[in-house]
């Protein structure tokens, strides 16, 4: 009875109105057990034990058996977690395509997105010729694609194949990605696309479309060329025309999230709509005395928002964008606190619904990392500062903007650090100080007038905004480019281990979602999963999924057999191991027929000609072929990898000790 009371109160106290905020984390928590977990699930079976462990909690929680009742209803909330991902996987049923080759076909076009040299063209409809309806989209990059319209009905040439798998174990899974996308092969055109029906219906969509060419064309009219695609890169998501030393720069001064459209682009273009129209409305009095000019400000900002987002083709990213920023104005509409956790936990829950696959995503982890930190820090800072502390001198109050922007920067920053070391392995460490300098910039110079060339547009009176917004460009890109030229401007490190980054969600949660007297028990987890950080277990072998390709961790960085080949897997695994793909090297002892390596006691051969395998069996220890190897039992190796072990078993990553090799596989 003294356990129960006690454990009452501790909860009481510990979880006063903050219920609901956990109700998110324990469903996102049933969503990575399905991608982590390697088990099939029943959708019906977690069904029905959803069901009963919500009723058995909330009839316990009413009988006051908090010791029960707590944890029954946060697996209940767990296991509908795992019922939204499982019902999602299941309503989708994309079907990948069984081998790559060239294939005509034929597809509607679903959207189109500009690439930095090419275009982005999803196909849907899609029929394989010789093989008939294909279940699933196509995913094309091509460079013949700048006349396409969505809608229609094209054909062409093309090289497909099924969604590659991670290039080593735990990495980054294109083909989940691809699943819940809906594609079910990727690849690129060869030839151009034939129009077989034109779009003859006039939608939305059309709309939207022929007024982003309108901006784009207008854009194009800047005489500053370069400041004209980064521009474009702001207002319209189009990164095609940016050049690949710009984004390297603004990659390498944490400026990155700019150059993609997110919630700081749909934020300060909603925002600057809500303070224009009530700006406008407050300058007249007979409505701003008898109307709630505060709430139509933000129905008009809300609809800049949805417009926007239609505007720059409603990638994914930005819809959860406009989803946050929508809430936020919904709740001025009904009179609650505009930014709180109650509308972060809201959106988060609609976006587990209707997309459960997005909270694997880096955007999603960074959008609420930064978002819930924030909010935390805020409401901590506006029950301890004086309620003169904003002043009402302009002097006072533009300090107080400035050290807003980089306290700001500050907290994001360290709060998305461990997401960004986990899936990038670098890290912007001038990226506080550049933010300093050019969120002003952006949010004071180049959104607002963007916005208004936005609106311009239609009558043609968009250049003298879009020349104005070029010098705010202009000043953005000079800050990249002198916080980049610094040698410590980035640091890069091997993938910091996951249980490191889930003891610091964990401790964070705790921190953020909880009050006294649990929430200093979260530091606890927060600063063992930071000291974690730098103990990766990084493998000493790895190889590509076609042993085509190996990688050897040295005392020296990253060595492969060859550069010429599989580019795209060196820059991963250069990542992985936290290095830049300029300091990947090529393996010494190599010669026509096979590469010989050295490595903590034991011999490693990787073989790439059938004659050099009688004798690399008498002499290794591993033996990794870049073929089949017919009879491996006349082989004297210990350990024989060859060409149908990674077809079955996918890429590879050794590790050697002294009591022998640890080996794991992506399947």
């Amino acid at each position: 009875m003294f356990l129960g009371e006690q454990c009452k109160t501790i909860l009481g106290k510990s979880f006063n109105g903050t219920y609901f905020y956990w109700i998110p984390v324990f469903i996102g928590m049933g969503i990575f057990a399905y991608f982590t977990l390697d088990v099939a699930f029943n959708l019906w079976l977690s069904a029905v034990l959803t069901l009963f462990s919500l009723v058995s909690g909330y009839y316990l929680f009413k009988a006051e058996k908090y010791l029960f009742a707590v944890p029954i209803i946060a697996i209940g909330f767990v296991l509908l977690g795992l019922c939204l991902i499982q019902f999602r996987a299941q309503q989708l049923q994309t079907v990948f395509i069984e081998r790559e080759g060239l294939y005509q076909l034929e597809g509607t076009v679903k959207s189109l997105e500009p690439l930095e040299r090419n275009i982005r063209v999803i196909l849907t409809d899609v029929s394989l010729e010789k093989q008939g309806a294909f279940p699933s989209d196509v995913r094309l990059q091509s460079y013949h694609a700048e006349e396409l319209k969505v809608g229609e009905r094209v054909s062409a040439l093309t090289k497909l194949r099924p969604p590659s798998p991670p290039v080593y174990p735990d990495g980054f899974d294109f083909r989940k990605y691809a699943y819940f996308r809906g594609w079910g092969a990727v690849g690129f055109t060869l030839s151009e696309f034939t129009i077989l029906e034109p779009n003859s219906k006039k939608t939305v969509t059309d709309f939207f479309a022929n007024l982003r060419h309108a901006i784009s064309h207008q854009l194009d009219q800047m005489k500053d060329q370069q400041a004209a695609s980064v521009a474009k890169a702001l207002l319209l998501g189009e990164r095609s025309a940016v050049p690949e030393k710009i984004l390297e720069q603004v990659r390498d001064a944490g400026l990155a999230h700019l150059l993609a459209i997110s919630g700081l682009h749909v934020g300060l273009m909603a925002g600057f709509i809500f303070f224009l129209v009530r700006g406008l409305l407050a300058c007249i009095p007979f409505v701003a005395l008898r109307y709630p000019i505060k709430k139509i400000a933000a129905i008009f900002a809300l609809m800049a928002a949805i417009f926007y987002m239609l505007l720059v083709g409603a990638p994914i990213t930005t819809q959860r964008a406009v989803v946050m920023t929508g809430l936020v104005f919904i709740a001025i509409l009904f009179d609650r606190t505009a930014i709180s956790f109650r509308t972060a936990a809201f959106a988060a829950l609609i976006i587990m619904v209707l997309q459960p696959e997005a909270i694997t995503e880096v955007s999603f982890q960074l959008s609420f990392a930064a978002v819930l930190s924030l909010i935390s820090f805020y409401e901590w800072a506006y029950k301890k500062l004086p309620k003169d502390f904003y002043g009402r001198s302009f002097l006072n109050r533009f300090s107080v903007y400035f050290l807003g922007v980089g306290v700001t920067s500050l907290i994001a920053s360290l709060a998305t650090m461990p997401f960004t070391l986990y899936h990038f392995q670098s890290f912007p460490l001038l990226g506080i100080v550049s933010n300093l300098a050019a969120i002003p910039l952006v949010s004071f110079i180049i959104m607002p007038l963007g916005v208004m060339a936005v609106l311009m547009t239609p009558f043609h009176l968009a250049a003298p905004f879009m020349a104005v917004m070029g010098w705010g460009i202009d000043g953005v890109l000079s800050i990249a480019e002198y916080t980049a030229s610094f040698d410590m401007a980035v640091i890069h490190m091997p993938q910091i281990p996951t249980t490191a980054v889930v003891l610091f969600v964990f401790g964070a949660f705790i921190l953020m979602l909880t009050k006294q007297p649990l929430r200093i028990f979260g530091f606890a987890p927060l600063i063992i999963g930071l000291c974690f950080f730098p103990f990766s277990n990084m493998p000493d072998i790895v190889v590509s999924d076609d042993a085509g390709l190996i990688g050897i961790r040295t005392e020296q960085g990253l060595r492969v057999n060859t550069l010429k080949r599989d580019k795209y897997v060196s820059e991963n695994w250069a990542e992985y191991f936290g290095q830049e793909f300029e300091d990947v090297k090529r393996l010494d002892n190599c010669d026509t027929a096979a590469c010989h390596i050295s490595l903590k006691g034991k011999v490693i051969s990787y073989i790439y000609n059938q004659e050099a395998l009688s004798e690399t069996c008498r002499s290794s220890d591993i033996i990794i072929a870049s073929f089949f190897i017919d009879n491996k039992a006349q082989c004297a190796a210990p350990m024989i990898i060859d060409r149908i072990d990674v077809w079955k078993n996918g890429a590879y990553a050794l590790w050697l000790d002294k009591q022998g090799v640890i080996i794991r596989t992506v399947n």
